[in-house]
């Protein structure tokens, strides 16, 4: 029987490349301009030697097609790689160090001039962009851990948070996408594991009007609101001066410390008014600079519980002067979204939650939504077997979501506490017979004639 050899040689990467898949992409990535944007908007301050820092910066991207991991795993899957290289106007990728080293060049400004190159792309290629605008156009919001390792030193602003099921050191990713047939990522919030989702909304609806339009209304009824606060500090205002005017009177010592302290009071919550309109009004100027250049659309936002509701910029409210059915929202929002939390499973992350969302106001659920979901989450937390800081933060979990006073909370939990159960009961009271009888008549003769009597 003969044997069968077998030979093995090195084989010359010139002629084949090794990550394939990059060569048909680059034709793709000159078609649409890709490249020359990066060569016209993108300016590092870094010297050239071999590569300039566009080259890098585009090897960077090239590494996450070919699928490294890190940056470190260029050295093993495109540095050997020269058809590659070739195929990208390049006669070979740089190692690994040189883009680290462009990394750590990038400045803010960098940051910007690559967020236009996307946006200038996705403004020609989009297809969330083409969506029939008399259609609603659904974008889905979500928050995603970045986890790292706890005891790392090396990534810069990595914090401790709430990591997808457990607390841990990493970043915040804040996605705005659209699924389905469109399957669009419309761009990303980057933060370190502290940020709270609650947090990012406007920063999210900002973006997803800069990528795919805006609804057609004005905010005047945001800005009347704002004015609204800004009268309100006003009088808090007037208020600290009258005490301390009575204050400069007060003859006692005592007194005169009293008035001080309520006027100092005053002077604090107007100032954090104040600073709420000047927020409110920036946030207003930063849509209506989107809004008077992007095209119509209605835009129906999805998102979990840790989102909450949105602000009045974000009430539904029809265009004027248009034709009842040309009509569209502002943006709808899921309100039954909010009966949707199963995802906070511990004290931990309901108290983050509550943290994250001081700011926000939540509307849409009815008495009795608000009944069952609060016995809900009152069986799921164990509220009876809690210590006592743990029911602290359940109690304040309910009353942010229904709206409910410390008081009315409490009788709530005191309800459960005596039936096991929380159902809304009709008010009742003692009410006088609406008919009289002739018995009730006579009575209020009699009554009427002794008022009346003359005196013995």
């Amino acid at each position: 029987m003969d044997s069968i050899i077998k030979r093995y040689g090195l084989a010359n990467f010139n002629d084949f490349s090794i990550t394939g898949f990059l060569v048909p992409t680059v034709h793709y990535a000159q078609e649409i301009g890709l490249i020359d944007l990066f060569k016209e908007h993108l300016k590092i301050d870094m010297k050239t030697v071999h590569h300039t820092p566009v080259d890098k910066i585009i090897e960077l991207f090239v590494s996450m097609i070919a699928g490294c991991p890190d940056v470190k795993t260029i050295n093993n899957y495109l540095v050997p790689d020269r058809l590659a290289a070739a195929a990208w106007c390049q006669k070979q990728f740089a190692d690994q160090s040189q883009v680290s080293e462009v990394i750590h060049r990038i400045t803010p400004e960098n940051l910007l001039q690559l967020e236009e190159i996307f946006h200038s792309l996705f403004s020609q290629r989009s297809l969330a962009r083409r969506h029939p605008v008399n259609e609603w156009l659904v974008v889905d919001v979500d928050m995603t851990g970045l986890p790292v390792s706890p005891t790392s030193k090396t990534y810069e602003g990595a914090a401790f948070g709430f990591m997808q099921e457990e607390t841990g050191k990493g970043y915040k990713l804040t996605c705005a996408y659209t699924g389905g047939e469109l399957g669009e990522v419309l761009g990303g919030l980057f933060d370190s594991g502290t940020a709270h989702c609650a947090t990012k909304l406007i920063d999210l609806l900002l973006l997803i009007e800069k990528r795919v339009g805006s609804p057609p209304y004005s905010l005047h009824r945001y800005r009347a609101s704002a004015e609204q606060l800004l009268t309100e500090a006003q009088k808090l205002e007037g208020r600290s001066q009258c005490r301390r005017g009575a204050a400069h009177g007060a003859r006692k010592s005592q007194r005169q410390a009293v008035l001080e302290r309520r006027a100092h009071k005053l002077d604090t919550r107007a100032q954090l008014l104040r600073e709420k309109v000047a927020d409110s009004l920036q946030i207003a100027d930063s849509f209506d600079t989107l809004r008077s250049s992007n095209p119509y659309r209605a835009i129906l936002i999805r998102g979990d519980a840790g989102f909450g509701s949105l602000d009045n910029i974000m009430q539904s409210l029809p265009i004027q002067d248009e034709p009842e059915k040309l009509r569209q929202l502002v943006y709808d929002w899921y309100m039954r979204l909010i009966m949707n939390d199963t995802q906070l499973q511990t004290i931990e992350q309901v108290k983050q939650f509550v943290e994250g969302s001081e700011s926000l106001e939540f509307r849409g659920l009815g008495t009795e939504e608000k009944y069952e979901w609060a016995e809900t989450v009152l069986v799921r937390f164990r509220y009876l077997q809690l210590r006592r800081d743990e029911k602290g933060v359940i109690r304040r979990y309910i009353g942010k979501v229904t709206g409910h006073s410390r008081a009315q909370v409490s009788r709530l939990i005191r309800d459960y506490k005596r039936t096991g159960r929380l159902k809304k009961t009709e008010y009742s009271r003692h009410r006088f017979l609406r008919k009289y009888t002739p018995s009730d008549v006579k009575l209020l003769a009699w009554t009427g004639s002794a008022s009346v009597a003359p005196r013995p």
